[in-house]
């Protein structure tokens, strides 16, 4: 059996001087471990932190609106900025309840190029999330807008309910 060959550590270059005691699988392992607290990568000196994101009140009424929106027209896709978030008041928080899957963005842009397109529509699993059917996590970990797995022990779960807390009226929101 031919063995694959081996590609030998390459010696990180940082900030144009070699550094021949460093590789680069040693840069990407140091780098790693600052992510918590936050830090500059040795390779490109970008900023890096995994931050946790907590699910809110606003990113819950903001469910429930597209929950409602969905039920006048099932798998419509919302612009959610226009449509939902400044009606409600709320901030640009809405979409990070993409972390969650709880609403899927609408592939593909603008016209104008922009990726972004901001349109979204409600997934099953934020219809059985606004239902009550479904606990989520009350954190996310996230780096790079991409979901971490943190190794901390069993995640805190939350309800809607809860996570509306006692300012707002659950039946008031859903209109029932």
């Amino acid at each position: 059996m031919i063995e694959p060959t081996r590609q030998p550590e390459l010696p990180l270059i940082q900030r144009g001087v070699m550094q021949a005691e460093r590789t680069l699988a040693q840069a990407r392992k140091d780098y790693s471990e600052t992510l918590r607290e936050g830090g500059d990568c040795p390779c490109c000196d970008r900023y890096g932190k995994i931050y946790r994101r907590k699910f809110t009140s606003a990113m819950a009424r903001f469910m429930i609106s597209m929950y409602r929106i969905n039920q006048e027209t099932p798998g419509q896709w919302v612009h959610a900025l226009n449509d939902v978030a400044y009606k409600l008041g709320i901030g640009g928080d809405y979409g990070k309840t993409a972390l969650w899957r709880l609403i899927e963005k609408r592939p593909g842009g603008k016209d104008d190029g922009n990726p972004d397109g901001g349109q979204y529509r409600i997934t099953e699993k934020g219809r059985s999330f606004v239902e009550g059917r479904l606990r989520i996590e009350k954190y996310k970990f996230v780096y790079h807008d991409r979901v971490m797995q943190v190794e901390q022990g069993p995640p805190e779960e939350l309800s809607i309910r809860e996570a509306l807390g006692a300012a707002f009226d659950f039946n008031e929101l859903m209109g029932s």
